[in-house]
């Protein structure tokens, strides 16, 4: 191999590297959500039959700004906190999660996370009414 062959080669290798590491840009509405389950379910109540929908999917949420979840009118969404440090807020109230812990919000709520310097990962199982 002559050196311009080898320059070249490196400069590619370089190049191609730094692509591949380059940032991931933030994602429009400040999360990311990949939805693993989309379903619908009955269930009995006292006043009849009662259609509700499904979603399970993991979100994540860059570091260095704050995400407010766009959620139904009407339900109940549970959060589990995976990973990343976060604060929570529901409403006026704050809260700062444990990994692992769970939370559940009774719908309508104006739900936004803000963490610290990392990307925060949840789960979370909505169901809509």
């Amino acid at each position: 191999m002559n050196s311009r062959t080898t320059i070249a080669a490196t400069v590619l290798g370089l190049t191609l590297f730094a692509g591949a590491t380059a940032q991931q840009p933030k994602p429009q509405r400040g999360y990311d959500q990949r939805v693993a389950l989309r379903g619908t379910t009955t269930i009995r109540t006292l006043r009849g039959p009662k259609r509700l929908d499904v979603t399970v999917a993991k979100i994540a949420v860059p570091g260095g700004g704050n995400a407010t979840l766009e959620l139904p009118e009407k339900g109940m969404v549970i959060l589990q906190h995976r990973a990343g440090d976060v604060t929570l807020t529901i409403g006026d109230t704050k809260r700062r999660l444990q990994e692992g812990e769970w939370v559940t919000i009774a719908l309508p709520a104006k739900v936004t996370l803000t963490p610290e310097d990392d990307t925060v990962l949840l789960d979370a199982i909505v169901v809509a009414e």
